[in-house]
């Protein structure tokens, strides 16, 4: 019986995805960090409608930020205008804990004060995973995680509502999942200068954001209730946003994972960086049309959930 092409490499994709476990220990260790440090905070959030783009700064280590670059331009309404300077020096009287090149911060009185050796580790750990994952060198520089006690202050320090970074430092706090503002800064140091097809950049944060849900699962639920949005629409839609996961974003982690295991990083970062119009992008990357590719996306869901459930 002949075997066209795109049954061998779907088949070549089946065989990875039970042969490979990348993304499982990837989500393991930063599920566990979401674990040992997500609680809800009693202060209620600003605003839940005018997320950050995802930026970094360079700053004077003695002065407040001075300069703000985009990295994945235009993906969100709040602009870096809206982050307010930040004085290093308030950091000075808060507890700390380090390992290897990793330096966490959080205020004396925060809940987790006690858990700052855990998760400094374990936020190490984390990154290690995610760089494996990008097939990225980690960082060697010092990288200092700031962990607010919740969004309430870090609304009013920084002026931002979701967890983002300047230069080589994280800002965090609960209850949002901790791998966000590692991916932020991740997929930056894997791709620098954007991408035209945003919602690829979406979906990888997402991925990798530390939730442990089980996206492919999401994603063959809505294919199967005719809930299932089309690749060729969800690689335009601008609902697709990491800082609110909702269905385009799970959908978006689901083709990002499926494209990393089908056809490999380097695959991806070549989709990530073409300025063409995404069918053409599709054709150029994978010889197939975008009808073809995602027919092998939906084919694979069924065994993706099966693996990932059993390794829970």
């Amino acid at each position: 019986m002949k075997v066209s092409k795109n049954q061998a490499i779907l088949r070549v994709f089946i065989e990875m995805l039970i042969s490979v476990r990348r993304k499982v220990v990837v989500l393991s260790v930063l599920s566990m960090m979401l674990i040992l440090i997500s609680c809800s905070d009693k202060q209620a959030e600003t605003s839940d409608t005018a997320p950050e783009d995802t930026i970094t700064a360079s700053a004077d280590s003695g002065k407040s930020v001075q300069t703000i670059r985009m990295v994945v331009g235009g993906i969100e309404p709040e602009g870096p205008e809206n982050l307010l300077p930040i004085d290093p020096a308030m950091f000075r009287d808060w507890k700390s804990a380090t390992h290897e090149n990793f330096k966490l911060l959080c205020p004396q009185d925060h809940a987790h004060a006690t858990s700052v050796d855990g998760l400094v580790r374990a936020m190490h750990r984390g990154m290690e995973n995610a760089c494996r994952f990008l097939a990225i060198d980690m960082p060697s520089q010092e990288i200092v995680i700031i962990y607010y006690t919740g969004p309430g202050q870090a609304k009013e320090v920084t002026g931002m509502n979701y967890p983002f970074y300047t230069g080589d430092t994280l800002h965090y706090w609960p209850p949002r999942h901790l791998g966000l503002p590692v991916m932020k800064y991740l997929i930056a140091k894997w791709q620098q200068g954007g991408t035209r097809h945003e919602f690829l950049a979406h979906g990888l944060i997402t991925l990798l954001d530390g939730s442990g849900k089980n996206f492919h699962r999401w994603t063959l639920n809505s294919y199967e209730h005719n809930n299932f949005i089309p690749l060729s629409r969800l690689a335009v839609d601008t609902n697709v946003n990491c800082n609110h996961v909702a269905k385009e974003a799970a959908f978006a982690a689901s083709f990002v994972d499926f494209v990393v295991y089908g056809y490999g990083i380097d695959a991806l970062a070549r989709l990530y960086q073409s300025p063409e119009p995404f069918d053409n992008a599709v054709e150029n990357v994978f010889d197939i049309t975008t009808d073809s590719l995602q027919a092998q996306w939906v084919a694979t869901l069924e065994q993706a959930v099966k693996i990932l459930e059993e390794s829970e």
